[in-house]
């Protein structure tokens, strides 16, 4: 025994340092650290490419991520804080070129519901919940990359993502109609709320607001489709064609900026001299946030309740919206110590070093997001390397999901030291960057810098875009995200695929995304498990019976098996042979092996023939390990026929049995199968 143990322990040291060597190669250390590959070969006219894109791409996501915090329910900036760390460490990490690493309408939506509801009449919650979820998320993700487990999201299958990705693009564009039309605020959560006080608010809506989020929506799509005519033609040839190729595809890529820079310049010109009843963004405080642990978590200041913008409220029918008064108009852009009070729209006071850290017990926190920890991660992985694959595809090169895993995860990681929520790869985003050409991942270097300059300088600018503006560009960004034609093609191809569709998008409207994703899943799982417990039985008359299984044997299908076999050959008036054609089976485990003992006993004591033919080694040795009584095996159906027809036929037999002195085995199968029984018993009474 001790000499057992001893081999056992020096057999394990030899393969941790087996291990240790494989590790500390330079490649490996390399393909961890895939900066190392491409840097060196790093030229100016890369760096060009690269600082192009980036810019771009940085100029679509500064009004993504002031959009996108809204979506999450949090204060605007930190969709800016959520928007340049990531980008930066993915530079050191990641395997795509093309991927941009940042906030995305569908991370937003699911810290809409993990983030802890605060009862605020302005529905924002306190971002400590996110930042703590973007910490856990990453450490998640980093250590499924480090133990390989990134083919668990294999187990979501493609209706179940598809569905999820189109009810969440409902729900997020239903929940922006409220800014789009004006409606009061309400503490409503979820889509059928979001429904119901949005109808319910119409009749306060505001006409400004309506005219703005109309106008910038319908000036987007036109900018949309006007970028995809020009991509779609023949490539320039004169040089005023090419500029204009080239001005058209700026405007249309950078559209969201465009519009709303345009949409600021409006509301701040209405504002300054006219009563408005446009709802802005209203304050968003200056500067870059502070590099701190996430840990332990604290509350984070948030804006007085229902200080940014014009204040509004539902109350019943009643609904309160101070007016500006173009009169005693005082505030300036860069005027960031006023206030908005009264009749005069300023920028809110924030009191310096006047904010003292609520700390919070990290188990009521991490208790608070509950199934987020596991849920979140797994749909930003699928998220991010659906992205990457499907860009690497395109543009010939390859990415390695467990990398991928490990770049997001310390993504996540590092992005909560600077007060971000859970951030993925973004597929609008990372469009724009391959199409502008990038070409490693430099370009995301350009981005970050760009939005840490944006804080830095551009944020009382913010004050005046309107919340309409916003919502016109999420609706416009998550139009695309419902794939109505999957459904089409699912019920041209296999209808069975459109339960977990169904099961997980209305599960999602009915009772928010997470629950829809479980839902659907478990469908999955139950269409798995009735396909492995009710696997196909084919039965042909060949002079005697013979059953064809399809598949490995597990124990879920067992019963349904040895009941198809008894009801074929045992229970006539007459008991016939059978052949079991085992030439699909590729695996059996216990119960199975079990139930093969109970068969041939049970055909021996009928007299007649039970014949095993075309199974595999692995299966003949493990039929011969278990050394089962009255077992006989074919190389072929026919030669098994013949064996049953005529006993004296010559045949193989492959698995004979072993004579051993003083063995019964009768008694050995009766003990098992009473044992069997008895543990069946044991089991009905608890």
């Amino acid at each position: 025994m001790a000499q057992a143990i001893r081999d056992g322990a020096s057999a394990v040291k030899t393969k941790v340092k087996d291990f240790a060597k494989e590790s500390c190669t330079v490649e490996n250390w390399k393909q961890k650290f895939p900066i190392t590959l491409w840097l060196p070969k790093y030229r100016p006219n890369k760096f060009i490419c690269d600082m192009i894109a980036g810019l771009t791409v940085g100029l679509t996501v500064l009004p993504q991520g002031l959009a996108y915090a809204s979506i999450a329910h949090l204060p605007v900036q930190y969709g800016l804080y959520s928007a340049f760390m990531g980008c930066f460490v993915y530079c050191i990490f990641g395997t795509a070129k093309d991927v941009s690493i940042g906030p995305t309408a569908v991370m937003s939506l699911m810290m809409a519901d993990f983030g802890g509801h605060s009862g605020r009449e302005d529905g924002l919650n306190n971002p400590v919940y996110a930042i703590t979820l973007c910490f856990f998320c990453g450490v998640v993700q980093f250590l499924m990359g480090l133990f390989h487990l990134g083919f668990l999201v294999n187990f979501i299958s493609f209706p179940v993502i598809n569905g999820f990705t189109s009810a969440a693009a409902v729900i997020i564009g239903v929940g922006q109609l409220r800014h789009i039309f004006g409606v009061p605020k309400y503490k409503g959560h979820g889509f059928l709320d979001d429904v119901y006080y949005t109808c319910k608010g119409l009749p306060q809506s505001s006409w400004q607001d309506i005219v703005m989020g109309v106008s910038c929506f319908i000036i987007l799509m036109g900018m949309k489709k006007i970028k995809d005519k020009f991509a779609a033609k023949k490539a320039p040839e004169t040089t005023g064609q090419k500029i204009l190729h080239k001005t058209v595809w700026l405007l249309g890529t950078a559209r969201n900026a465009v519009i709303v820079v345009l949409a600021a310049c409006v509301a701040y010109a209405i504002v300054k001299h006219s009563n408005s009843g446009l709802r802005l963004v209203g304050h968003v405080p200056a500067g870059l946030p502070s590099f701190e642990l996430p840990l332990p978590p604290y509350e984070r200041e948030l804006p007085p309740d229902g200080s940014s913008g014009p204040v509004e409220h539902l109350n019943g029918n009643v609904t309160v919206m101070p007016q500006l008064d173009h009169g005693n108009w005082n505030a300036s852009i860069n005027a960031s110590d006023e206030v908005l009070s009264g009749n005069s729209t300023e920028l809110p006071d924030v009191e310096s070093g006047g904010f003292v850290k609520h700390y919070l017990p990290t188990g009521e926190v991490l208790s608070e997001l509950g199934v987020g920890l596991a849920i979140i991660p797994l749909i930003g992985f699928l998220e991010s390397i659906a992205i990457a694959k499907g860009f690497a595809k395109k543009n010939k090169y390859r990415v390695w999901p467990d990398q991928e895993l490990i770049a997001l995860g310390t993504a996540n990681i590092m992005s909560s030291f600077v007060s971000a929520y859970p951030v993925t790869g973004s597929f609008s985003r990372t469009a724009v960057n391959s199409q502008s050409g990038v070409i490693t991942p430099m370009g995301g270097v350009f981005t970050g810098l760009l939005v840490i300059i944006s804080l830095a300088v551009l944020t009382p600018l913010f004050f005046f875009i309107p919340k309409s503006a916003l919502a016109a560009v999420i609706i416009c960004a998550v139009i695309a995200m419902f794939d109505y034609g999957t459904v089409k093609k699912l019920w041209r191809v296999k209808k069975l695929d459109l339960l977990p569709w169904f099961g997980t998008f209305l599960g999602s409207l009915w009772q928010g995304v997470e629950i829809g994703i479980i839902i659907g899943i478990g469908i999955d799982l139950c269409m798995l498990l009735y396909a492995q417990a009710k696997p196909d039985i084919e039965i042909s008359q060949k002079e005697v019976s013979v059953i064809q299984v399809g598949y490995g044997i597990h124990y879920p299908a067992v019963e349904h098996i040895v009941e198809t076999v008894q009801e074929e050959c045992l229970r006539g008036e007459t008991p016939q042979p059978c052949v079991v054609d085992c030439a699909k089976i590729s695996h059996l485990d216990y119960s199975s092996i079990q139930a093969l003992v109970d068969l041939c006993t049970e055909f021996n004591r009928n007299n007649v023939k039970f014949v095993l033919s075309g199974a595999g080694q692995n299966l003949l040795d493990a039929i011969e390990n278990a050394n089962i009584p009255h077992f006989q095996h074919c190389d072929t159906v026919d030669e098994g026929i013949k064996v049953v027809k005529d006993p004296d036929a010559t045949h193989m037999l492959l698995t004979p049995m072993k004579d051993e002195p003083n063995h019964n085995f009768k008694e050995d199968l009766e003990a098992s199968v009473d044992n069997g029984r008895a543990k069946s018993v044991d089991d009905a009474k608890v």
